[in-house]
């Protein structure tokens, strides 16, 4: 055991390396070589996630991007993107056609956008 306690980072990334050769995605390649990493140092695995979880609700910007993601696909899937597109384009469609470019729509598209995020 003390071995494996010794070498237990060698063998984590040789076990990462075979793996991805093997044809496993990264992800879980990384996973598993963690794991096995924690396992052979001695390390307690729900210890190691509790600090990651920690770490994670800590940091409010970390935790903020995949919370705007979700929200976003909920509204793709609700088509109230494509409303809110819609409805943009109503506003300063005139003024963007006549300039040529979509800049003024994207603005109002996105200041909805954030204005229905605060409810």
């Amino acid at each position: 055991m003390s071995f494996f306690a010794d070498y237990a980072l060698l063998i984590m990334f040789i076990i990462l390396i075979a793996i991805t050769i093997t044809g496993v995605p990264l992800g879980i390649a990384m996973i598993v070589s963690s794991v096995f990493y924690l396992v052979m140092s001695g390390n307690d695995v729900g210890l190691a996630a509790e600090n990651v979880l920690n770490g994670t609700f800590g940091n409010f910007v970390a935790l903020a991007v995949p919370l705007f993601i979700f929200a976003a696909n909920i509204m793709n899937a609700g088509k109230v993107s494509d409303r809110l597109l819609t409805f943009s384009l109503a506003l300063v469609g005139r003024v963007s056609r006549r300039s040529g470019s979509g800049e003024h729509i994207n603005f109002t598209y996105f200041l909805w956008y954030v204005w229905i995020g605060h409810f």
